[in-house]
Parts: structure tokens; C-alpha cells; sequence
């Protein structure tokens, strides 16, 4: 069985934000408390959760502690950090901060809704094949490649195959034990998949519910499979440049996901050609 292989390198989710303009003013110093994204965990496993602050000026932190409520039960007192299950919280983050411009100790009291929710693989890995399959449609390379030769969007479409889930499933449990990227055993692949390519992913911790769909919305669009090497016609076929045998019309898309020992979640794409 031919198979061609591109693998990605390790991402880490960064959320960039533009810069703002520089104040001619020194803003006063204060301190806000922030919202809570959402968490994520596994089943009956729990998720580290810490302060969210913002500064401005010149501020001096000295504390900050959270005491955390689950309904009427509080489950945590003046915790600089606290692991907590599946479930919905309010969080009263205190913070106590001093500055050169402000006499004395200043206190910032705020309480925040916290929502922590159970993983779901299904759920995700349908996020998954319908971002890669809309940013595919999005991308120049494939719109003309679909002109060119009459193709509509139904030709381009990755289908989700069970197969491939559980290929998938079994190396992102691999890669999650060992905690690093491992080489996969392509022996496991049908032979009726006759290329594929693999897409590894690790997530951060924690994990909010769109990650691994961002992850694959970013590689998706900078590093697609059959636009990595060209394709073009060949008779009723349609053949990737980087060789004369391969099929370049990718049908077939297989999801797995794995947690590790560290809360990071490992997610396996394998994007494959069906004979």
C-alpha cells in the first residue's frame, strides 16, 4: 500500500489580539477581574482552574484568592488555584494590590460564573470535519481547481470514515502515554485508503471547547494535503503532481482524540484517498 505522508509539527493555540494605539496619558492603575472561558474535561476527571485578572498602570499584586461555590456548597476557600469536576460554579475572586499613585492597600471583589463541561468526542470531531471541509472550500487553490475541471462542492467534501476514527483513536493514544509526537504504524491503514496523509495536533490546558477545531481550521488552510503538491488532470482521473499514481481527490477523513496524564488533549487526523 503507497501512501503519502506530510506530518505537522507541534501547535500551541495562541489567541492574538491587536495591539492598541499608546496612550500620551498614563492610565490610572486598577485592577479587573475577567470572565471564565469555558473548560472542558474527560469524564470523571477534573481541570485546573486560576485567577483571571487584568491590570493597567502600575500596579502591585500582592494576593489574589478565589473562593469557589458549587450552588450553596462552597468547595474551595481563598485558593490560589483549584481542580474542579464537571459542573457550573460562581467564583469570587479577591484581589488585593497596592500602587505608587493610590495610598494604602487597594481591593478588587468580583464573582464570576465558571462552566466546566464533560468532553465529548463526537461532538468535536464533527466540529472538526466541518471546519476542514469549510475552510477547503474557502481555499483559492481548490476553488480554481474545482473550476477548472467541473467539480462542485459534493467532489471536494471529506467524508468521516469509522474506520479511520479508530486508526486514528489508537495513535493519539499512543502519542498522549509517551506525551510526544510518535511515528505511525501504517500497516494499520486498510489497503482500500491507498494514500493517505496525517495531521497530528496537541491541544493545551486547559482545553476550551473550540481548540482542536481552531487547530484544524489553521492547518487546514495553510497546509492542505493536495495542494501541497498540485493536481491535474489524467484522463477520468484526477492525479497529484508529486506522483504519477497518486489520487489527489481526498474522500476520506478519520478523527481520534486522547487525554494525557497533564490535561492536554492529542488529536489524530488522517485524511485518506478511497479506492
Amino acid at each position: 500500500m503507497k501512501k503519502w505522508v506530510a506530518i505537522a509539527a507541534s501547535i500551541a493555540l495562541a489567541f492574538a489580539f491587536p495591539a492598541s494605539a499608546v496612550a500620551e496619558d498614563t492610565p490610572p492603575p486598577s485592577v479587573a477581574v475577567g470572565d471564565f472561558a469555558q473548560y472542558v474535561v474527560p469524564k470523571g476527571k477534573k481541570t485546573t482552574v486560576k485567577p483571571q485578572i487584568t491590570t493597567q498602570g502600575a500596579v502591585i499584586v500582592m494576593s489574589v484568592k478565589m473562593t469557589v461555590k458549587h450552588g450553596k456548597k462552597t468547595v474551595a476557600r481563598n485558593a490560589n488555584s483549584v481542580k474542579l469536576r464537571a459542573g457550573s460554579y460562581q467564583v469570587t475572586t479577591t484581589v488585593q494590590w497596592t500602587s505608587s499613585s493610590v495610598p494604602g492597600i487597594n481591593t478588587t471583589v468580583a464573582t464570576k460564573p465558571l462552566r466546566i463541561s464533560t468532553f465529548s468526542s463526537s461532538k468535536a470531531a464533527k466540529g472538526i470535519v466541518a471546519a476542514f471541509n469549510a475552510v477547503r472550500l474557502k481555499n483559492a487553490a481548490i476553488t480554481d481547481f474545482m473550476t477548472r475541471y467541473g467539480l462542485g462542492p459534493s467532489a471536494m467534501t471529506l467524508h468521516r470514515s469509522t474506520t479511520l476514527d479508530k486508526v486514528a483513536t489508537s495513535w493519539a493514544k499512543k502519542s498522549a502515554k509517551k506525551r510526544k509526537y510518535i511515528d505511525p504504524d501504517w500497516s494499520k491503514v486498510p489497503a482500500a485508503y491507498e494514500w493517505a496523509w496525517y495531521l497530528p495536533i496537541r491541544t493545551g490546558n486547559p482545553y476550551v471547547p473550540t481548540m482542536s477545531q481552531e487547530a484544524t481550521e489553521w492547518f487546514a488552510d495553510g497546509d492542505d494535503p493536495m495542494m501541497s503538491c498540485g493536481a491535474h488532470a489524467s484522463g477520468d482521473d484526477v492525479v497529484a503532481d508529486c506522483s504519477d499514481n497518486v489520487e489527489a481527490l481526498w474522500s476520506r477523513l478519520g478523527v481520534g482524540f486522547a487525554w494525557d496524564s497533564k490535561g492536554c488533549l492529542w488529536v489524530v487526523l488522517i485524511i485518506a484517498t478511497h479506492k
